[in-house]
């Protein structure tokens, strides 16, 4: 039979757990966002991403009452005292990615937003002569010669600065359902459009 101790710890891990769980979750949605969708889908996920936030939050207290508690009422041992503390401490990381995961979603969400995104995507849209209405297509050809490719790439560069672009394209590639390997390959050859290469 397990001392009240061992139960206090066990309790402890089994939250860490299924707080762990719940951020591979979060991952597993992020990713099915990037990689696009109707704005439908991307409501339904951006929704489910903050519950689950909300429920990630719920954890890291919890998993912080139960630490305080298991400390102060049960007095555990040198080894159980370093294994609950580093389950807390990775308890505050957990923590720490799910605020990323939201933080990057709102950071999609403000760029899709801003003017001037939306100038950029109509500016890119028009250069491939993909007919749009404000940016907004209702399908993107399967792929793109890239005669139309780099032209509309390098006025890109020429308007806007090129870490906006970067920014810009590599994630219209992500999102893309297409998903154009020329422009991939692009994406990862030319040091103008890689991400933190103009920083």
């Amino acid at each position: 039979m397990k001392t009240k101790r061992e139960e206090s710890i066990l309790d402890i891990m089994t939250s860490f757990e299924e707080m762990a769980d719940i951020i591979l979750g979060q991952l597993k949605l992020l990713e099915k966002f990037m990689k696009g969708g109707n704005e439908k889908e991307h409501e339904t996920l951006i929704s489910e991403i903050r519950e689950k936030e909300n429920e990630i939050d719920r954890y890291e207290v919890l998993i912080s009452e139960k630490f305080i508690n298991s400390v102060v009422l049960y007095q555990p041992v040198a080894s159980d005292i370093r294994k609950i503390v580093a389950v807390y401490r990775m308890t505050i990381n957990l923590e720490r990615i799910g605020d990323t995961i939201i933080n990057i979603i709102d950071s999609i969400e403000n760029i899709k937003c801003s003017a001037e995104y939306q100038a950029m995507l109509e500016d890119f849209l028009n250069a491939l002569g993909i007919k749009n209405e404000k940016g907004v297509v209702d399908n993107l050809p399967e792929n793109m010669d890239d005669a139309k490719l780099k032209p509309a790439i390098e006025a890109l560069l020429a308007k806007y600065p090129p870490e906006v672009v970067a920014v810009y394209l590599n994630a219209f590639n992500d999102m893309n359902e297409a998903n154009w390997t020329n422009l991939k390959s692009i994406l990862e050859s030319d040091s103008r459009l890689q991400l933190g290469s103009n920083v």
